[in-house]
């Protein structure tokens, strides 16, 4: 890209610079417990939004009481994603037994028996 058309870096007085990138402007943001962990903003391609960084800047005061509540809809979403493996397994299980009633397909991996012989 040219580089006349590539947004300048933003400066925020408590959040630091911001550099644009792919539509989100990216810098860095220091959380308990995490350190510093980089963060993206949305924004048009003067500034990130005045949402956005009142946001962001209200973060760090408020991530520790809102930690357990994002660990546990983490931990949610993951039970979440078993329970789907779960269901989809037992599908699949049901879906093989009411197909071993009819003639099954042959399998693609299928090895030829040992007592076929060479053509």
């Amino acid at each position: 890209m040219a580089a006349f058309l590539a947004s300048q870096p933003f400066t925020h007085d408590s959040l630091g610079t911001f550099v644009r990138k792919h539509g989100d402007w990216i810098g860095s943001i220091t959380l308990p417990h995490h350190g510093k962990v980089e963060l993206h903003l949305a924004g048009d391609r003067k500034a990130p939004s005045d949402a956005a960084l009142e946001l962001a800047a209200a973060l760090p005061s408020v991530y520790a009481t809102l930690e357990s509540q994002v660990a546990e809809a983490l931990f949610e979403t993951g039970r979440v994603d078993e329970a789907r493996r779960e269901v989809e397994k037992a599908a699949a299980e049901t879906s093989s037994s009411s197909s071993s009633s009819s003639t099954p397909a042959p399998s693609s991996d299928a090895k030829p028996s040992s007592d076929s012989t060479p053509s």
